[in-house]
């Protein structure tokens, strides 16, 4: 098959192998469901939805999702027939199969992760061949190169591809949005007829001069204009409901695509007019994630209520040091315009430029002065990728050559994050390692390992005498309320034969301690770094530790560039140690 290929596709696939390598990975962190914040709530939403037959978000479990609607229902989807496989593997008995949902809940959650990889796979695949059928001009192939590789070199895209958190598909659904109005926008300007048509005399260094320098007189689109409006409605629509606050970068799209007059406001009050029932009904099958937002407000409020204005700029160079292009394209830009303002004839072109210029701006005046995001880096990805976008579309305007630095230099980035990446989540977790360790070296029911409240998160399996003695906190969860009351159906014999507990306050950590340490070898997992082990208690075996290279800052919770690339392994640091 490759030998009949092109160099072009055969190069062409293999990047999208080594995307795939990246984005599609083993689970590293086994059975703990919780390690990675805000994923579980997903999992939860989906099996009350399957067990109490109703629509996802309508169980309003206390764990349930407070948003991400559109993707709780593509996850509710995929887990139907796997769990139709799980029932089937359990001789079709309705208890044995929730037995294994209820121990095996980290796994579930991993096949999430999958499906936000493989959507964005898929979208990435998808554009490719169509742009390739509709044959786009190769300078607005290698302008939509640029911003797919400025996504790619993004630590935060890279990171986000990597969980089942509901930034996934808001990152997808607005860039998915931003690829479309670039392509209209290139063919509405008339860039792609004076691609295929050059005037006589046109050189590359005369581009920027000439190149999309059009009236308001549209030339052929890409898309039909009412294909286009849908499209974007749409878009908005499933970005609100998947990322309430992330449907303003939809609406500045929108804006943008407004005021270039690639449509009018007219088709959008048609397009609602038409099918306002159909908007309607989809809406009606997300009230549960509305009600949701309601139920959360004073927390937004609480969080966003003191803004660090400096803060959401440093974060968005530490997890992209590219964004540096935005205020560099800005400078030659305004250069070259003040050395020959006659680039700048035709409002068509004043109007695009000042789009990609002021976007960035807009972003951070909306998500960050306006809402106040500043609380964690992660919130950077609004600022990130309206960089991106504005870069791309800067460079687009210069020429070739400028787009082909841009494409080589993001390339060489997104390449080194990309195989680190693969190093990284193909590795097991050092959760995974405790783990390990404890099953070779202390796999007994004389050994209690009491988890304590740094370490929270850290999920040793449960056994059929562990289960009763979980405390307050972990029993009121509910696939432990369930196991608890269905004890009989678990094996008194299990691969893991050590109690673990998990102490959530030092009264709990006292408790256990008083139980067990006349009775059994009592050993305390701790995340801290402030007391590690001696030399002597590692030689004696009452002491060990894990990945100490994380007690700062967990690689999984790393969103700046330097912490990403130096991280080695997936994880918390433990320090366990032997108490009495």
């Amino acid at each position: 098959m490759l030998a009949t290929m092109t160099s072009k596709n055969a190069l062409l696939f293999a990047l999208f192998l080594f995307i795939a390598a990246g984005v599609l990975f083993p689970n590293p962190y086994g059975n703990n469901p919780d390690i990675v914040g805000d994923e579980s709530y997903f999992l939860s939403t989906a099996l009350f939805s399957i067990e109490k037959m109703t629509l996802p978000g309508w169980e309003f479990t206390p764990s349930g999702a407070y948003y991400g609607g559109p993707q709780t229902y593509i996850d509710t989807l995929v887990l139907v027939p796997i769990l139709g496989a799980v029932l089937a593997a359990s001789d079709f008995s309705v208890m044995t199969a929730k037995i294994w949902v209820a121990l095996n809940t980290g796994e579930l959650l991993h096949i999430f992760r999958l499906v936000n990889g493989m959507a964005a796979l898929g979208m990435i695949l998808f554009f490719f061949f169509y742009f390739k059928k509709r044959d786009i001009p190769r300078p607005l192939a290698l302008t939509l190169i640029l911003f797919l590789f400025l996504l790619l070199s993004n630590v935060l895209v890279i990171e986000f591809l990597h969980t089942a958190k509901m930034w996934v598909f808001y990152i997808l659904f607005v860039a998915a949005a931003s690829a479309l109005f670039i392509v209209q926008e290139y063919y509405l300007s008339g860039a792609a007829a004076k691609e295929k048509s050059p005037p006589r005399g046109l050189s590359e260094r005369s581009e920027f001069r000439s190149g999309g320098d059009f009236s308001f007189a549209a030339s052929e689109p890409f898309i039909s204009k009412d294909r286009y409006v849908v499209l974007l409605v749409w878009i908005g629509v499933l970005t609100f409901f998947q990322s309430w606050v992330g449907v303003f970068s939809i609406a500045l799209l929108t804006m943008y695509a407004l005021f270039l007059r690639h449509f009018h406001l007219r088709d959008i009050y048609n397009h609602f007019l038409k099918y306002w029932w159909l908007i309607g009904l989809f809406a009606l099958t997300q009230i549960g994630f509305i009600w949701r937002l309601f139920s959360i407000r004073e927390i937004l409020e609480e969080i966003t209520a003191n803004t660090n204005l400096l803060k959401p700029i440093s974060f968005a160079f530490n997890s992209h040091p590219l964004v540096v292009f935005y205020p560099i394209a800005l400078l030659i830009m305004a250069a070259v315009v003040y050395r020959n303002r006659d680039l700048l004839v035709g409002s068509r072109r004043n109007m695009r430029l000042a789009i990609a210029a002021i976007h960035p701006l807009l972003v951070y005046l909306i998500f960050h002065v306006g809402i106040g995001f500043d609380i964690g880096p992660r919130y950077a990805i609004f600022l990130t990728m309206a960089c991106a976008l504005s870069i791309a579309m800067i460079f687009g305007e210069f020429g070739t050559r400028p787009l082909i630095a841009g494409v080589g230099i993001s390339a060489i980035l997104f390449g080194i994050i990309n195989t680190h990446a693969i190093g990284l989540y193909w590795r097991p977790s050092s959760e995974v390692d405790l783990q390990n360790i404890i099953v070779e070296k202390y796999n007994s029911p004389k050994n209690v390992f009491i988890i304590d409240h740094s370490a929270k998160r850290l999920t040793l399996p449960i056994n059929y005498e562990s289960l009763p003695l979980q405390g307050e906190t972990k029993l009121a969860m509910g696939r432990f309320q369930f196991l608890l009351a269905n004890r009989e159906h678990l094996s008194k014999d299990p691969e893991f034969k050590p109690i673990a507990v998990t102490a959530y306050t030092k009264y709990e950590e006292d408790s256990y301690i008083k139980r067990f340490e006349n009775t059994h070898s009592v050993w305390m997992i701790r995340r801290s770094c402030e007391n590690r082990c001696t030399a002597v208690e590692i030689e004696s075996g009452i002491c060990f530790e894990l990945h100490l290279e994380a007690c700062v800052v967990s690689p999984q919770d790393t969103n700046a560039l330097p912490e990403f690339l130096s991280s080695k392994q997936l994880g918390n640091s433990y320090i366990v140690r032997k108490i009495n």
